[in-house]
């Protein structure tokens, strides 16, 4: 579409246009947003666009307001364009405000509009900078990282929106090495915050926020054996979802964490099979360091994993499974070998690797959404 017909039509989006005039650009730009060709033939005003619909989520409109949204949500799913969407701190000042707004009907629209535009990690640099700075509009109270937090862990912060996608975001944002240092700065209790979420069963979309972001925050590995100690005892918030109700005797459940013995008859496992693959590879992300493996043989985890591998139906599950369960009951690497994120792959083994992947292709992601 030619530039000028397109600086054009984002005039018609403002609040300043006639509403017959404006509605028929929304319902315009609603069209051309649910299709692939429709946003590239938006994409060199994309970013204008949806600066311009944000000014009129306020709107008295209900119904004009989730048109907008449904237009917000469609155009900064493409990323082709986020980053540059981001770049515009007005529009991310926007979101964070109408989020952190209490009484605010459509902040879990802002949220999931926040999540897609965070998909990409440069996108989430533009965000992070922009929480550096950000303060609310009334009362000067910071929005900060924390206010997130804040928000999403307080119950009933916004009587009209759960706000669960706004755990999508925070795991988006641990994408970013700053955003995963916040999440484990010892002195700020927020990883001890967001753990209870593992089992909220009132939210598959919290949980799988909660799990990803704790997920990206093993990859930093030197804060390990302080995620495993006493200090944060992440280990029992990641087993229990794996849990089921097997009745384990007295010498299996010595040295396991109170909360993972003499579990209900009735204790279901979690159900989303994409949540059970997160913690999986979380609980593998700890058995990094000989520590790490060393802390997690100590509380028992081989056990919870052995049930688990048990009643698990899916194979590539059951895989990853059992790959955990070699470091937990397996020898220890040689010397000079503890750290299996330090462990060089002779090329001869990968290239070999990389063929049977080839003669064997797996689209992990696809299978498990089919289970």
């Amino acid at each position: 579409m030619d530039e000028t017909v397109l600086d054009e039509f984002v005039s018609f989006l403002s609040q300043s246009a006639k509403p017959a005039l404006r509605e028929k650009a929304l319902e315009y730009v609603v069209g051309l947003s649910g299709s692939e060709e429709g946003l590239r033939s938006l994409e060199t005003r994309l970013p204008n666009i949806v600066a311009a619909l944000l000014e009129l989520v306020e709107d008295a409109n209900k119904s004009f307001v989730e048109d907008v949204f449904k237009a917000l949500i469609n155009l900064c799913s493409y990323d082709k364009t986020a980053p540059k969407v981001t770049e515009k701190e007005a529009v991310v000042s926007k979101l964070l405000s109408t989020i952190c707004d209490s009484s605010f009907e459509f902040a879990n629209h802002s949220c999931t509009v926040l999540s897609n535009l965070s998909r990409n990690s440069h996108s989430c640099g533009h965000i992070l900078a922009c929480l550096e700075n950000q303060k609310s509009d009334t009362g000067g109270a910071m929005i900060n990282l924390a206010k997130l937090v804040e928000v999403f862990c307080k119950e009933g912060y916004n009587p009209k929106a759960a706000l669960h996608p706004l755990g999508s975001v925070l795991a988006n944002l641990t994408q970013r090495p700053e955003a995963r240092k916040f999440i484990l700065d010892k002195d700020q209790c927020v990883i001890q915050r967001l753990l209870p979420y593992t089992q909220y069963t009132a939210s598959d979309v919290r949980r799988r926020g909660v799990v990803t972001a704790l997920k990206n925050c093993c990859f930093e590995i030197d804060y390990h054996e302080w995620l495993l100690s006493d200090s944060v005892d992440i280990l029992p918030y990641l087993l229990l979802p794996l849990a089921g109700p097997e009745q384990l005797n007295e010498d299996e459940m010595e040295g396991m964490p109170e909360d993972l013995q003499y579990l209900d008859e009735d204790k279901e496992r979690e159900p989303d099979p994409a949540i059970r693959k997160l913690l999986i590879d979380t609980l593998t992300k700890l058995c990094t360091t000989k520590p790490g493996r060393e802390m997690m043989k100590a509380k028992r985890a081989y056990i919870i994993m052995r049930e688990f591998d048990k009643w698990e139906r899916n194979e590539q599950l059951n895989d990853i499974c059992q790959d955990l369960i070699q470091h937990l009951i397996g020898d220890e690497p040689s010397p000079g070998m503890e750290n299996l994120e330090q462990v060089e792959i002779p090329t001869e083994m990968r290239e070999k690797f990389d063929k049977l992947t080839a003669e064997n292709p797996r689209v992990v992601d696809e299978d498990l959404a089919r289970n």
